[in-house]
Parts: structure tokens; sequence; C-alpha cells
């Protein structure tokens, strides 16, 4: 198992799991519409090079097991005030095979720690109700909304 922090030859990959984490929670219908990876991957690698996103990756058996991802979240507020821009995790998924071997606890610790030393001081995240112990346990307070202050 290698955890490390992905990069943009990682995202047709990374769309992938994507597609794959909104459909599993019912957010998506299985049937995506033509080009969609395309779209996706070109996205994050977008995202990626600007600077406003960071994903994190385990790989296990050859290919990529689990991901998660902090995207930037700007506002007026934060160039006001010269406070660092919220981030929000993302993306945290591991395929079914890769289950049950604590790959989501390691890259949303390696995503926080990466936030904390961009001198983000709060992150959030949208937890499927499966998942809200572990967010938890890693210091996110229980709402709708997970909110860790950093």
């Amino acid at each position: 198992m290698l955890l490390r922090k992905g990069t943009p030859a990682d995202a047709p990959a990374l769309a992938q799991a994507w597609f794959a984490m909104m459909t599993e929670g019912g957010y998506l219908s299985p049937a995506a519409p033509e080009g969609w990876a395309e779209a996706l991957a070109a996205a994050f690698v977008e995202e990626m090079g600007a600077g406003r996103s960071a994903w994190f990756v385990v790989e296990a058996d050859g290919r990529l097991a689990a991901t998660a991802a902090v995207f930037f979240r700007s506002s007026f507020w934060n160039e006001i005030f010269a406070e660092p821009a919220q981030g929000l995790i993302a993306g945290v998924y591991t395929w079914p095979e890769f289950r049950r071997r604590g790959h989501a606890r390691q890259l949303v610790e390696a995503a926080i720690a990466w936030a904390k030393d961009k001198g983000v001081k709060t992150l959030r995240l949208r937890a499927a109700p499966n998942a809200r112990g572990l967010y938890e346990s890693l210091g996110f307070a229980a709402s709708d909304e997970m909110v860790l202050q950093l």
C-alpha cells in the first residue's frame, strides 16, 4: 500500500472514483452523459494546476484503491481580511474491494495535515451517514455539514 499526493496523471482514475462515490450515494444516475469522464478529469487537472485543490490517493495491488481531496473555498471575506481560504474535503472514496483497511482515515488525515500546513483554519465536508463516525473521530463536529476548526 502506498499513500501519496495525487497528480494530474491520476485525474482519469479520480474521475472514475468520484462518479462511483456519487452513484453509490444515490446522487447521480449510473447512466452518465457522454464525455463526462474526460470533462471531470480535465476539471480536476485544472483545479490542481491552479493550486485550488490537492488530491491524496492510496495505491494497492497496482491501482488506485482510495481517494480524497481538499478544495479551497475562497470568498470576498478571505480577500478583505487576508484570511486563508476555507477547505472542503471531498472525493473520499474507497473501492469496495479495498474497504475496511483504514484507507479513508489515512487519506483524510493526510488532507487535514496538508490543509493545516497551507494555513487553512476551517475544513468542511458532507458525510454519508455510515462515514460520520470516522469524521467525528477526527474532530469534525457532527452536523449535516461537518466542520473541523484547525
